[in-house]
């Protein structure tokens, strides 16, 4: 009995060995064990090549992934400062607008205009001749000469030498003149800033709608 057992067990192995069918590799030991066994079942081990090769796309894909999410978060990253930085800069220029345009406001309100005589031009830097404020002659409502410099330096002058100006003067401090139009009163230079401010602004948000949220 025992002989007719291994001779069963030697021809099984052999059907399996047969010159015709090629065993893949990984599955030696699994055709050995199924050899041994007495029931000539295939078992399947953990460690089998179809367990290792099935693993090998599912960790490549992890990396891949890994290195999608950190791409991303760096350029997340990089345009969230670019907005910051153009938002920031936007809102400097409103707010140096804005501030100007209420302080020409203020100054109009309170001060007093006189006929002024343009009697020469001041550079804005000893070494840089490139804006003039204009020296302005006139005489207040008491009476009283005055001779002082614009409030506001530009390249061209606000006004040529020997020019007839209308000026806004404070009362109570009579030096302090600004020649009486939009580039005069600085109300011109102030919406000139809002408005450069307000689309810098409107850059950035675009920036960020694209970058972020598209």
């Amino acid at each position: 009995m025992a002989r007719r057992v291994r001779r069963r067990r030697a021809a099984r192995a052999r059907r399996h060995r047969r010159p015709g069918r090629r065993t893949p590799p990984g599955q030696l030991p699994q055709l050995h064990a199924a050899a041994g066994h007495p029931h000539g079942r295939l078992i399947r081990h953990p460690g089998s090549a179809r367990g290792t090769t099935g693993a090998e796309p599912a960790g490549s894909s992890a990396c891949q992934a890994s290195c999608n999410r950190h791409q991303y978060g760096r350029r997340v990253l990089q345009t969230i400062n670019a907005v910051l930085v153009i938002c920031g800069l936007g809102l400097i220029f409103v707010l140096v607008g804005g501030g100007t345009a209420i302080g020409s406001r203020r100054f109009r309100r309170r001060a007093h205009r006189a006929q002024g005589l343009v009697v020469g031009l001041k550079p804005s830097s000893p070494h840089d001749g490139t804006a003039y404020y204009a020296i302005i002659r006139f005489t207040t409502r008491q009476g009283v000469h005055v001779e002082a410099r614009t409030h506001v330096a530009s390249n061209p002058p606000p006004a040529r030498p020997g020019r007839q100006v209308r000026v806004l003067y404070d009362p109570d401090a009579p030096t302090l003149i600004r020649i009486d139009n939009l580039m005069g009163r600085g109300t011109l230079l102030g919406l000139i800033c809002v408005v450069v401010g307000i689309a810098t602004l409107f850059v950035g948000f675009v920036v960020a709608y694209q970058e972020l949220w598209v």
